[in-house]
């Protein structure tokens, strides 16, 4: 679950990571400012857009955020509704985590489930 606190602008995010190599080289849903959730890939610390949809960024508010990745499958999960999903296979293994850029968030209850 994540509750964004503040958002600097539009632009700025709240994140959960996946199969994170290191901080330029992994998986990340974000929740945007401007209520857009996109799912990315950060390879060489270039960001490349996977797919992304409409969402809601209330400040303040908790949303249950998940990213499903089982093998070449990436699919992300908004209060228990299917938003985005894509095929990628660039990242096999990694940690997880959690991100923000020009903003603040409270993070809570991160499960973690071998598939």
């Amino acid at each position: 679950e994540v509750k964004p606190l503040s958002f600097a602008d539009g632009g700025a995010w709240v994140a959960l990571t996946a199969r994170c190599v290191d901080a330029n080289n992994h998986y990340a849903v974000a929740l945007r400012g401007d209520g857009t959730i996109e799912l990315r890939k950060v390879e060489n610390g270039i960001a490349t857009t996977l797919g992304s949809a409409a969402g809601s960024s209330a400040v303040g508010a908790w949303q249950a955020l998940r990213l499903s990745a089982v093998g070449e499958s990436l699919k992300v999960y908004l209060n228990g509704t299917l938003v985005v999903q894509a095929t990628d296979a660039t990242f096999a293994e990694g940690s997880v985590g959690f991100a923000t850029s020009s903003a603040s968030a409270e993070f809570d209850e991160l499960l973690v489930v071998a598939p």
